[in-house]
């Protein structure tokens, strides 16, 4: 029977058919492309229940509903015309007891769900350590707790990152041991106020790069314990980039990560960040994250199924390189490329140009000062003449924050197993391997890097691709008035040095000066 049951699901789509889904962080980015797939691929899947905060007059399924009707949706409505009713906001709240769902709500869950999808963490690098450490490992126990009482649970999906053990150089598909026991580290943040935190913060961290990571790391061992009781697996993406193909090309919804670096590039306020140009990009499309965890459900339920007394976690490394790694350097001169071919319009402060250095070197402290600090001076200064409130050294102060929080990941570099990816993707049937496409080794980063910008500037800044042509304008003559500042400016200061020079012995012509100057300014 079982194996008459097994052939029946030998298709991803098959498994979920009449499948009731549970996922938290389905709001967010890569949940709305998990959800997004189900419907579009999955359409017989009976129900897809969502936990939704309410968000100021805006209840759950309100916001469930305003993200059916945007424009990620189109394709999924043409598949399945009904699928608003197949989409259910459960409203609650993460950081509650049960998740604050109402007694009716937890019953349904407990009773009707067969998979599980832990997607909602805090993924900001600077969060304070007690916030961390209840959003990302206090609820995951919650979770747990929850998927221990689900009467016919299939399996448990965590997402992780592929960063959660950066102190190692080759980080294998295993749940490593925790540096703190998870259950005491929660315990201990419940006992200390926000101070008594902090002070500890440095030595919780410790070696690790920011509490995202850290706490992460404890999640997972926290999972692990668990894997003895029902199915689990931990995915672990790397750096999460907008869609490669599916629904839309391009699309993204925040300015974390790739997309922001984009954006300051594209307008010119960021021209120098540490990084090493040679360093591993391991940007991963969101769509093939939601994918690949669509797909490992089916994987370990179907394919390769564990016996009850042999049950652990099973990890999968979501990561790039292992397979089609890409440069730093390829990523931004593909930035500036892409920019240059479809500028920004509206936000530009300078065209698009950009160095990697040494975070320690005083070359990037140079350049820092020379490229961000006078010109968002000179700015402010003239907003101050005309009447307007000063902007741009705020702006520039915050793009150093994020570069020094991101320079950890722009100057090291790591490397994954894959096994298991291998596996999930071996298993796959010919249909499977199209509907859920994994394999990045067809990726050409250069037309996904420029796919990623020009949806920066349609989903993000909502400008209208078809004034392109103003904006190249704008940046044709933005860059004639940069040449002619830059070679005015030089060819004072040329001006002012030649009396100092030729009483020194200088008998050339100041053109010998001036064609330097004209090269510099074009630099």
């Amino acid at each position: 029977h079982r194996l008459a049951c097994l052939e029946e699901m030998a298709d991803i789509a098959d498994f979920y058919a009449h499948r009731t889904v549970f996922i938290t962080g389905g709001t967010g980015f890569m949940g709305k492309l998990m959800v997004e797939k189900l419907i579009r691929s999955c359409p017989r899947v009976e129900k897809v229940y969502l936990l939704v905060r309410c968000k100021g007059k805006h209840s759950g399924q309100e916001r469930v509903n305003e993200l059916l009707e945007s424009e990620l949706f189109v394709e999924a409505r043409k598949a399945c015309p009904d699928f608003a009713q197949k989409v259910v906001a459960v409203p609650g709240d993460l950081v509650q007891e049960r998740f604050g769902m109402s007694e009716h709500d937890y019953e349904t869950i407990v009773n009707k769900v067969s998979v599980v999808f832990h997607v909602a963490a805090t993924v900001k690098f600077t969060e304070h350590i007690k916030v961390a450490v209840e959003v990302n490992v206090l609820v995951v126990k919650r979770m747990l707790e929850l998927c221990r009482s689900i009467k016919t649970l299939a399996a448990l999906i965590h997402v992780s990152t592929a960063y959660s053990h950066t102190t190692r150089d080759f980080i294998e598909e295993t749940v490593y041991p925790p540096c703190f026991d998870p259950h005491k580290l929660i315990e201990v943040m419940g006992t200390l106020d926000s101070h008594m935190a902090s002070a500890l913060q440095p030595h919780l961290v410790a070696s690790r790069p920011n509490t995202y990571t850290f706490t992460k790391s404890i999640a997972e061992a926290l999972v692990a314990s668990y894997s003895t009781q029902f199915p689990i697996a931990i995915v672990r993406p790397s750096i999460i980039g907008s869609t490669w193909k599916a629904p839309i090309p391009g699309w993204v919804d925040n300015f974390n990560g790739p997309a922001g670096i984009c954006l300051a590039v594209g307008t010119g306020l960021m021209r120098v960040m540490p990084g090493k140009e040679e360093a591993l990009a391991d940007v991963v499309p969101v769509d093939t994250v939601a994918n690949y965890t669509l797909a490992v459900p089916w994987f370990i339920s179907v394919k390769e199924p564990q016996a009850k007394d042999a049950m652990t976690a099973r990890v999968f490394n979501l990561t790039s390189g292992s397979t089609n790694a890409c440069k730093w350097e390829v990523w931004m001169k593909s930035i500036i490329n892409s920019y240059q071919k479809f500028p920004i319009e509206n936000k530009i402060f300078r065209r698009p140009h950009f160095y990697f250095a040494d975070g320690d070197s005083w070359y990037y402290f140079f350049r820092r000062a020379i490229f961000h600090y006078f010109p968002a001076r000179a700015a402010d200064i003239l907003f101050g003449l005309v009447g307007q409130p000063p902007k741009m050294i705020k702006a520039v102060e915050k793009l150093d924050r994020v570069c020094k929080e991101l320079g950890f990941f722009t100057t090291q570099g790591w490397k994954w197993e894959n096994r298991n990816g291998q596996a999930l993707g071996a298993a796959m049937s010919e249909s499977d391997r199209r509907e859920f496409d994994i394999d990045m080794t067809k990726i050409h980063w250069p037309s996904y890097v420029e796919a990623m910008c020009i949806g920066v500037k349609k989903y993000l800044l909502k400008e209208d691709m078809a004034r392109v042509h103003i904006a190249r304008r704008a940046l044709r003559r933005m860059m004639v008035f940069n040449f002619l500042f830059k070679f005015f400016g030089l060819y004072c200061l040329v001006n002012m040095l030649l009396p100092f020079l030729r009483r020194r012995g200088f008998r050339r012509s100041p053109l010998t000066l001036v064609v330097p100057a004209l090269v510099v300014s074009c630099v």
